[in-house]
């Protein structure tokens, strides 16, 4: 059976906290009042920035790194909040969007976007390395276990003719690894995320789903063959899946190795998911909607006041949710970046 969203009311929840608040207050007569805990709420950590954030990662050392589009003539976006809480503006040079960024280990960052751009960055000297690659493929996603080989993935969204990309990134050398035979001639993958070196997914917007197991992908096809944009998972016991078009979607993977649907109710499309080994989540999209799983349980969390549709999310271990987004109706704008903070 599918599982659904829970959504409280708010005025309701409001008027019964009230009710018991003051029947605290009748039953301890004058004592000294209790100091309430401030609640969570939103914070705009940047807002109004030239080209709109696609990606956000943060490393165990707690340091941000945000990529996102081009910024007219400056560039593509890339920018990192350091441990004393700094924020730098990178100019990896070159034109186009960068779309994700990601990093295994301590000072080294790896970024991919439009024609077939690969970046790794040392983050201890500040140089750029660009990786050749034989695609001019839109790059949407990369990924990679602290051992071995990263995996990029991409398309042509605007080309019906031209084919889904799977690149394998080895030291400086990246090849073209073939997909499986199901895989639409015209098909776009978007993200990559595993578990481990032998646990490997790739989702794409037709309803593709491919996983790789250390020594061959398989390919296997939701039912409606529904738009997925961004796969993570807190373990290989526990992965996500969110995407849809005009509405939101959402798609769980447990132990029982069943792709199982949530029930969302009139949400828009999401483009980002982030999932905690604890088995909190948090998903993002656009119109400016982020949810949280607690408890299995996904609630919709109150709308910042901004008008940003987001991309990209992340949880902290404390449950605090960062979003990244900005002015993403359109192609052609990709601008007005911003990201912000969800905690207490």
């Amino acid at each position: 059976m599918p599982s659904s969203i829970c959504r409280p009311h708010r005025n309701a929840r409001g008027v019964v906290a009230c009710l018991l608040a003051a029947a605290l207050l009748l039953s301890v007569g004058c004592s000294d009042p209790v100091e309430e805990e401030s609640p969570a709420s939103w914070k705009v950590i940047k807002q109004g920035l030239d080209g709109a954030l696609l990606s956000i990662f943060i490393d165990a050392g707690g340091e941000v790194w945000l990529a996102g589009a081009h910024r007219k003539d400056k560039g593509p976006t890339l920018m990192h909040r350091g441990a004393d809480g700094a924020w730098q503006t990178l100019e990896p040079g070159g034109k186009g969007d960068l779309w994700w960024v990601f990093s295994r280990k301590a000072g080294e960052v790896w970024a991919v976007g439009g024609g077939g751009r690969v970046l790794r960055h040392d983050s201890t000297t500040g140089a750029f390395v660009e990786l050749a690659t034989e695609t001019t493929a839109t790059l949407y996603g990369i990924w990679g276990a602290a051992e071995g080989p990263l995996w990029a993935v991409g398309g042509f969204v605007f080309d019906a003719q031209e084919p889904g990309v799977l690149l394998r990134i080895s030291g400086e050398k990246v090849e073209s690894v073939p997909l499986p035979p199901e895989v639409k001639p015209n098909e776009s993958l978007f993200k990559v995320w595993g578990s481990a070196a032998d646990d490997v997914w790739v989702i794409g917007d037709k309803g593709s789903t491919l996983h790789f197991d250390g020594s061959a992908w398989t390919y296997n096809k939701l039912e409606g063959g529904p738009r997925l944009v961004t796969v993570h998972g807190g373990s290989k016991d526990d992965v996500v899946v969110v995407g849809g078009a005009m509405n939101g979607q959402i798609f769980e993977r447990k132990a029982d190795a069943k792709w199982t649907p949530v029930v969302l109710d009139g949400l828009s499309g999401l483009n980002g998911v982030y999932v905690r080994p604890d088995g909190n989540a948090a998903a993002a999209g656009m119109g400016g909607v982020v949810l949280k799983r607690s408890g299995g349980a996904w609630t919709d969390l109150p709308f910042p006041e901004t008008d940003a549709d987001w991309h990209a999310t992340w949880m902290e271990a404390d449950g605090s949710i960062w979003v990244a987004g900005g002015n993403l109706g359109s192609i052609s704008a990709m601008d007005d970046g911003a990201v912000l903070r969800y905690g207490k």
